[in-house]
């Protein structure tokens, strides 16, 4: 997805906060616009994801001739709060992050960590080989190297013609 560069105005102009307001919006908005008009135009051969949620997995995509190479950031969570899921050409990546519930006596007075369920689907531009996918989690970063799905190779094939 790729974002107009803004330029900051000075604080001095009238509809300063006007503007500010206005990008909060476009950032609340711009997801699910985004993801419908790839929809309705068909895509734009970039890989297209889907998240079911405002709270995005951050993930970096990269490839090679034989595989593509994802990794995601996921902190403090066991591996077995992750589940992946593979099919001919996405990837599916769900997380939960469960609440902590505060010890007894403590008052919670700030809480800004999120809680709750996570999934992004990575659509890619080819075919891949899902059993292939290898995983490691470390450090609370999912690295996946995934092998592309090789083309079949044609194979030319004599044949010898009987004259009757």
């Amino acid at each position: 997805m790729k974002r107009a560069l803004r330029i900051r105005r000075s604080a001095l102009t009238p509809f300063y906060e006007l503007d500010l307001v206005r990008q909060q919006l476009d950032r609340v908005l711009e997801s699910p616009l985004q993801a419908a008009l790839n929809d309705w135009m068909g895509g734009n051969g970039c890989p297209q994801t889907q998240e079911s949620s405002d709270w995005a997995i951050p993930l970096e995509l990269t490839e090679t001739d034989t595989d593509y190479r994802m990794r995601l950031l996921l902190p403090d969570l066991s591996r077995d709060q992750i589940q992946l899921k593979a099919t001919e050409n996405r990837i599916q990546i769900e997380a939960h992050y469960p609440e902590a519930a505060p010890q007894e006596g403590e008052t919670v007075h700030l809480r800004e960590f999120r809680y709750g369920s996570l999934r992004r689907m990575v659509e890619l531009p080819q075919p891949i080989q899902a059993q292939g996918i290898q995983a490691r989690y470390e450090k609370g970063v999912l690295n996946l190297n995934i092998p592309k799905q090789q083309p079949h190779q044609e194979k030319t094939i004599h044949i010898s013609i009987e004259e009757t």
